[in-house]
């Protein structure tokens, strides 16, 4: 097998030629030394490489002017350039195979560099220009549209502490953050607000970890508007705690580990109550409140249930008098929707406003309580007229009494389906108390039974007898198993 070998010959116009052949007589190698001092080298067959030659030129100071790059094939993969200038920067230019400009770096006397890429692809920008300093840290980064106009630009400051401060700049010059990297590992950003935020900048801390350790909100004048802090106890409970311009907490946020939240408000105006803790589930549904006053004394308890889709189906309040209030929303199959229930201390029903879809008024049922146990409720529509008027024993039993067309009126009870006309029910009634000369008509039954109700006569003295009497008849007797069914 022969030997590698190099053959130098010397052209007509005195250049030297140097080859060199491998050892199976494939050129690998050539060098041409101009009679100026300039050189050229070529090299072939490149494994492991993009390209599989170079052609590289050299000036007299044996410093690389030029060289391309070429494929397998023979196409050009890249071309590169180099001018050394007076001042002692050197700028270096690559082109790819279709002649379209790919990078260009100025190194400059000082130690710095300017490097810059083109035709970047898949980013909002298509140009980046980024300068090191002598260090080779980076100083600054331009960006442009494919247009040569700015998108944005950032630039970074060294501090002697360690820390790194990188400001960044929109396409028209403004700063819109400012985030600074301190030797510590924590981090800082200050950034510019959306509009129609209520303040007009913000400053978050991170920790090493890049965590979310404060955010500071400012206003356009600097002056701090509110402080958020964010930490996490030792069973994972994040905790957000919220300060005003007057260093005054006014919330704390507890998000658990299982996503629910804890609200504490302080500082409420314009309210009963002057702070506030609520309960809300994961996608903040609200579960529970607590509200109260200026002393901490608590003034109200609320709790909330809600259906399976998560629509509010009922809301129940307690107050501190002792007192209660029980709302129940989207009532099913009944004329109404929405009901508003108020208990006293002993959990007795006071009151109650039932309401229609649309959200008008059904009924306001007033409530009267007697010493021996009876309750009355009397039902009035929007226009203020008693339309239904019902009377409970404590075992459950009731009576119900409704106008008909003509004054008259019908006494039944719903579960049993027993009915006795105004007629037949007068008749009992003047059995039951023949002193009085009640006739079959509506008024005479509301002047037995309805007494102190809004615009109807008052009842005889001997209205605890007669509602005594009437409810002790068999007939009118309805078993304690239906009752609540209003």
């Amino acid at each position: 097998m022969p030997n590698s070998q190099t053959i130098v010959t010397v052209l007509a116009n005195g250049t030297t030629d140097r080859k060199s052949y491998d050892a199976n007589g494939q050129l690998s190698f050539e060098q041409l030394d101009f009679t100026d001092g300039r050189h050229e080298q070529k090299s072939f067959l490149i494994s492991g490489a993009a390209y599989s030659s170079t052609d590289s030129f050299f000036d007299a100071q044996w410093r690389i002017t030029a060289q391309t790059q070429f494929k397998v094939d023979g196409a050009i993969l890249d071309v590169m350039a180099r001018s050394y200038e007076i001042d002692g920067s050197i700028t270096t230019t690559h082109t790819d195979g279709s002649g379209a400009r790919v990078s260009k770096e100025v190194k400059k006397p000082d130690g710095t560099d300017i490097q810059t890429t083109y035709n970047i692809t898949g980013k909002p920008y298509v140009t980046q220009e980024v300068s090191l300093d002598a260090s080779w840290r980076i100083s600054k980064l331009v960006l442009f549209n494919s247009n040569g106009t700015l998108y944005g630009s950032q630039v970074y400051t060294y501090a002697g502490n360690g820390d790194v401060d990188v400001l960044y700049f929109d396409g028209t010059g403004a700063k819109f953050l400012e985030q600074i990297d301190r030797a510590d590992g924590t981090h800082a950003q200050i950034s510019k607000a959306q509009d129609g935020s209520p303040y007009a900048s913000q400053q978050n801390e991170f920790d090493s970890g890049w965590n979310l350790t404060r955010q500071v909100h400012f206003t356009l004048s600097g002056a701090v508007l509110e402080t958020l802090d964010f930490m996490k106890d030792a069973q994972g409970t994040v905790i957000t705690t919220v300060t005003n311009a007057s260093g005054v907490v006014a919330s704390i946020d507890k998000l658990f580990l299982d996503k629910h939240h804890e609200l504490s408000t302080f500082g409420v105006v314009g309210r009963t109550y002057t702070s506030s803790v609520q309960t809300f589930t994961a996608d903040w549904q609200l579960t529970a409140q607590s509200l109260f006053g200026t002393t901490g004394a608590l003034l109200e308890s609320d709790t909330y249930q809600y259906s399976p889709s998560g629509q509010l189906i009922f809301t129940q309040a307690d107050f501190a008098d002792g007192h209660h209030v029980q709302t129940n929303h989207d009532i099913l199959d009944q004329a109404c929707t929405q009901s508003v229930m108020v208990f006293d201390a002993s959990w007795r029903l006071t009151s109650m406003v039932l309401t229609k879809a649309d959200g008008s008024l059904y009924a306001d049922v007033s409530v009267n309580l007697q010493q021996n146990g009876l309750k009355e409720l009397c039902y009035y529509d929007a226009a203020g007229q008693l339309f239904l008027d019902s009377f409970e024993q404590k075992d459950g039993s009731y009576l119900a009494f409704a106008p008909k067309t003509g004054g008259l009126g019908q006494a039944y009870m719903p579960e049993a389906a027993a009915l006795i006309t105004g007629a037949g029910l007068a008749a009992n009634v003047d059995t039951l108390n023949s002193s009085d000369s009640h006739d079959s008509g509506w008024t005479a039954i509301c002047d037995l039974f309805h007494g102190p109700c809004q615009g109807l006569p008052d009842r005889p003295s001997d209205q605890a007898a007669h509602q005594t009497a009437l409810f002790s008849a068999a007939t009118l007797v309805v078993p304690a198993s239906n009752s609540g069914w209003l």
